[in-house]
């Protein structure tokens, strides 16, 4: 990884600053409440997609986006949960956030890509590792590690992966601005 990796990440937090004084830290506990809530509630759950369409229609957009469409059926619909694990999140933690800007999203996804392709670690997490340094929503991209992480039950492709990673980085990233 080294030095020019190091540089592409502090390149990274110059162009997109977080606010760290005026976000609240989203707890574990709250993160497991929301993914629990939503996961057992079939019935109000295209209401909750109608609700998160009509709040952040940027984001569903985003993830609806081609990159995203190369994802299968199972791994689109779960990136479309966690995404909304992590909206709902941040609405339930306190934290104000406006209208993700279409911009917005496409620089920051740019930014988590160019990371992930200067790395050069084997493996899933060594290559996700250099986000967590300092990341003031490290329980909730934790949460999306987990989430993703290669297991024997996981429907979730290598490249599926990364890709989901980085879309729900980037709309972590946008919201904790």
């Amino acid at each position: 990884m080294g030095l020019v990796f190091e540089l592409k990440a502090t390149l990274f937090e110059q162009k997109f600053p977080f606010k760290k004084t005026t976000m609240k830290l989203i707890t574990e506990e709250l993160i497991d409440k929301v993914s629990l809530r939503i996961a057992e509630n079939d019935d109000s759950l295209e209401s909750l997609v109608n609700d998160f369409e009509k709040n952040q229609p940027n984001v569903i957009g985003f993830i609806l986006s081609e990159e995203v469409l190369s994802l299968d059926r199972e791994e689109r619909e779960y990136l479309l949960y966690l995404s909304m694990v992590v909206w709902k999140t941040y609405q339930e933690s306190g934290n104000e956030f406006t209208l993700i800007d279409q911009k917005e999203l496409g620089e920051v996804e740019d930014s988590n890509w160019e990371v992930i392709n200067n790395s050069s670690a084997k493996t899933f997490r060594d290559r996700i590792s250099p986000f967590f340094e300092g990341y003031e929503q490290e329980d909730l991209l934790a949460f999306v590690e987990d989430a993703l992480v290669e297991d024997e039950d996981s429907f979730v492709s290598k490249a599926g992966r990364e890709i989901m990673f980085v879309a729900l980085k980037t709309i972590i990233d946008c919201f904790n601005k």
